[in-house]
């Protein structure tokens, strides 16, 4: 039996645009469904379940953020993550755009290398929140339900953190490396609590969001902790975008 490929559905009106996304997904395996508008890329991802929506922030009928405001409100597939491209994302766009859920941004020219990585870590998050077991939540948190677990190279923290946001998520997600361990608390998505070592609050969630190593385990409906974080969660979430980027964890190739 032929292995299974992901599907991702392309919304791009440029024709061009839409051509080369189709090609070079093509080359590294997908399955690509390709529309010409948000109108028929909904209906088109609606029909098919894909794994993976690429919408063009400019795209007819309704912007690239407003189509995933439907699709998180108003679809048969309101957890399939969804990556907005466009030339020049401005710290609005991406606030807005986080708000109604969107999972990443790609710059504009598109650099296959880096939206490859993306859609590939996007996917291994999917696969990763499906398992919805944990072998022995932490004694020092009591007892706590079942949860996620897994590696940061597998699930950053960032990318966790997103999820938990969109499907407001309660609990204490527990971040190790070495012999450290940091807490980030969830309450009804909202991030309200972080440390690590003498890392507190923001600080601490920008500390945990820039490891590339390590393991996370989520307790689901665990005690959050008390607030120490006063940041909106899509500001934090913004902010830990920009630390990444400026520490250049996913840089271009030279």
């Amino acid at each position: 039996m032929a292995e299974k490929k992901d599907k991702i559905v392309v919304i791009e009106s440029d024709a061009s645009e839409r051509m080369f996304l189709d090609v070079n997904l093509s080359k590294f395996g997908y399955d690509v469904l390709a529309a010409e508008t948000t109108e028929s890329g909904l209906e088109l991802a609606n029909s098919q379940q894909p794994d993976i929506i690429i919408c063009d922030l400019a795209s007819r009928e309704m912007d690239g953020i407003e189509f995933c405001w439907t699709v998180r409100e108003n679809s048969a597939i309101k957890s399939v993550p969804i990556v907005i491209t466009t030339p020049n994302p401005s710290a609005e766009v991406q606030i807005n755009g986080f708000r109604s859920g969107v999972d990443a941004f790609i710059q504009k020219p598109i650099s296959m290398r880096i939206l490859i990585t993306r859609i590939e870590s996007l996917i291994r998050r999917v696969q990763q929140i499906r398992q919805e077991s944990s072998p022995q939540p932490a004694a020092s948190l009591g007892e706590a339900g079942p949860g996620l677990y897994g590696s940061l190279q597998a699930l950053p923290v960032i990318e966790f953190l997103q999820f938990a946001n969109m499907s407001k998520k309660n609990g204490m997600l527990l971040v190790r490396k070495e012999t450290a361990t940091g807490k980030i608390g969830v309450r009804d998505g909202e991030i309200i609590f972080a440390e690590m070592g003498e890392h507190v609050g923001e600080e601490a969630a920008y500390h945990m969001a820039s490891l590339q190593e390590g393991t996370f385990e989520f307790l689901v409906d665990a005690d959050p902790g008390t607030r120490n974080i006063q940041k909106s969660t899509m500001k934090l979430i913004l902010d830990c975008c920009t630390v990444l980027d400026m520490e250049n964890i996913i840089t271009e190739p030279k």
